[in-house]
């Protein structure tokens, strides 16, 4: 009986044993469930830290890279070189640590590649700016390819870090289940077998030190996490599926100036406000457009972030999904930085650019300036040597033959009466220069008195009509009655006779050249109009400069007439202007000189000044 009696308590036993060991056995799981999470969560550190340190080194890589292209000095290329020798090996050891994990696999393969474009990027902008200068490198950078590429780094940085994330949040689940089951199963053990209490201690005091290591190593991360997010120089925003903050780093805080504990639960177009900088219209948020469409976005140029205080910034950058291994949408996270320093930096280029653009514009409109100065003087050279040679010949030609006494008695006079004609010209040559040397350097002396420019006109006109009646010019003159102007006589007829021998020349046979003296609007005005071609279009504005003679009209002179009667006009306090007559040809010509109404400045009634 007692052998009977004695079997429940041998069930009892083993039962009681059975659940000790099944009690250890699952205490046992846990620690070592716990201990797995430990090492899980020290895993998403190595990641998150090697993928910070992946895009440091590229942004790294990129500074130096702009240093060079701005200075051109190869000291600013240390970041550079160094970092295109680290490049490649945090990127191995990001693989080797997520080789159990598909989904990163597949975007180091995407960073992998996006980093060699981007090293290729900056070594071809490094070329460029070595071989053809800052202008071209601009112009490479300016296509924002870099730019590009560097988003889609950060993205694919972003969206694995986030996607650590959410492998660590459901390791801690994960332990935080162990642990309630070694709970209840160190009750179960207490109340089934006090016998066993102190086995039951020291088993749940091990997992209460293994617990405070786990939730000590847990701690230990998210502080690392969060120096990796600081580390990385942007600001960085998670929200969830419904659109809430439910994180930010302190670089986001600034920027928004929005406290992580205000930010959390807020949707995150209320923390990230965001304006369009040109139309000063809102900008639709990224992290909508992400949880809408489940990809990648970047904001778009000019965009403008309005802090919590409304203060405004500059900024760019993207935004990416963050999702389960399995695809499900967990929320998304944005990745931004202010970009004021290189918006500045882009301005000052611009205006490098233009300031060299101006003074490319300036020093080519010099070489035109300086090739059609010498085509003037060429041209004036060649004209003074035909004019000067031109009558020399004769005279020299016609001396020589009286010399030689080779003559005709009856030709002799005509010979005489050639060269005193030739040295008459000769003459004239020699008095335009000098007169309009003596005009530039404003040495010409005026004889004022007062005069009827009628009878100047008149004057001037009998001068030429010896030359008009020899080409069968008809002299068409009409003057009004003028009132006096103070002047002097001659250098006005000079000017007048100057135009209307300009006149003559280019009237063709049988033509006219109509004269016309009146007054009008307080001054006596004195027209010269002629029938002949006309003045050439692209003559027309520089028709008053010495030596400019148009390719239509007869090259016959120096050009220095009308530029001696514009100049002798304005010592008059007068003006001159030239425009073509109209449909029927011909130029016309309008000298203006005031009358005492508008006295002559600087000129006496009687008396001698120089101008």
């Amino acid at each position: 009986m007692a052998q009977y009696r004695s079997w429940p308590s041998l069930l009892v036993a083993a039962a009681f044993a059975a659940l000790l060991i099944g009690l250890a056995v699952v205490n046992r799981v846990n620690a070592a469930h716990v201990e797995t999470s430990a090492q899980s969560v020290a895993h998403t550190y190595a990641v998150t830290a090697e993928l910070a340190e992946t895009l440091s080194t590229l942004v790294d890589a990129e500074t130096g890279q702009r240093g060079f292209v701005i200075t051109g000095e190869d000291r600013y290329l240390q970041p550079y070189q160094s970092a295109v020798a680290d490049a490649q090996t945090h990127i191995d050891r990001l693989a080797a640590l997520t080789a159990d994990n598909a989904d990163q696999q597949a975007d180091i393969a995407r960073v992998r590649s996006l980093a060699a474009e981007k090293l290729a990027e900056l070594e071809e902008s490094i070329r460029v700016r070595r071989a053809s200068g800052f202008a071209a490198a601009q112009q490479l950078v300016a296509t924002d390819h870099g730019k590009r590429v560097m988003d889609d780094l950060r993205a694919m940085a972003a969206r694995m870090t986030a996607r650590e994330q959410v492998l660590l949040e459901a390791r801690e689940t994960a332990a935080r289940r162990s642990s309630s089951r070694a709970r209840w199963a160190a009750v179960a053990t207490t109340a089934f077998a006090v016998a066993a209490v102190v086995l039951v201690w020291v088993g749940f005091r091990r997992y209460a030190l293994e617990r405070v290591r786990s939730a000590a190593a847990l701690e230990n991360e998210r502080e690392h996490l969060r120096v990796t997010l600081l580390g990385l120089g942007d600001g960085v925003i998670v929200v969830d599926a419904s659109g809430k903050v439910s994180m930010m780093n302190p670089i986001a805080e600034a920027l928004t100036g929005w406290p992580q504990r205000d930010a959390i639960g807020l949707p995150a177009s209320r923390v990230f406000n965001i304006l369009n900088e040109e139309t000063r219209r809102p900008v639709t948020n990224p992290l909508a457009v992400v949880l809408e469409t489940g990809t990648i976005q970047g904001l778009a140029n000019h965009t403008v972030l309005i802090a919590a205080n409304g203060s405004e910034r500059p900024i760019d950058d993207s935004a990416a999904p963050i999702r389960t291994a399995d695809g499900e949408l967990l929320g998304a996270v944005l990745v931004f930085r202010d970009i004021s320093s290189r918006r500045a930096d882009e301005r000052r280029l611009r205006d490098a650019l233009g300031e060299a653009e101006a003074n490319r514009t300036l020093a080519e409109q010099r070489q035109r300036d300086l090739e059609e100065a010498l085509d003037v003087k060429n041209q004036f050279l060649a004209a003074v040597s035909h004019e000067l040679r031109t009558p020399i010949n004769a005279i020299v030609g016609w001396a020589t033959q009286l010399r030689a006494g080779t003559v005709r008695p009856e030709r002799t006079s005509s010979a005489i009466g050639s060269i005193e004609r030739n040295a008459q010209t000769l003459a004239r040559v020699i008095e335009d220069l000098l007169e309009s040397s003596r005009l530039q350097a404003g040495k010409v002396r005026l004889e004022t008195e007062v005069i009827d420019l009628a009878a100047v006109v008149h004057d001037a006109i009998d001068s030429v009509r010896f030359s008009a009646d020899n080409k069968k010019v008809t002299l068409d003159v009409h003057t009004t009655p003028l009132p006096p102007i103070r002047g002097d006589a001659g250098r006005l007829k000079q000017a007048v006779w100057n135009i209307l021998g300009n006149a003559i020349k280019f009237t063709p046979p049988g033509g006219a050249v109509y004269i016309r003296a009146a007054v009008g609007d307080g001054l006596v005005k004195v027209s010269i109009r002629d029938t002949g071609p006309g003045i050439p279009p692209a003559l027309l504005p520089y028709v008053f400069e010495a030596f400019r003679q148009g390719d239509e009209r007869s090259r016959s002179g120096l050009g220095l007439g009308l530029a001696i009667a514009r100049q002798l006009v304005e010592l008059h306090g007068g003006t001159i202007e030239a425009s073509n007559a109209g449909p029927d040809g011909g130029a016309a010509f309008v000298i203006s000189v005031p009358t005492p109404a508008t006295d002559l400045p600087r000129l006496t009634t009687a008396g001698t000044s120089t101008i």
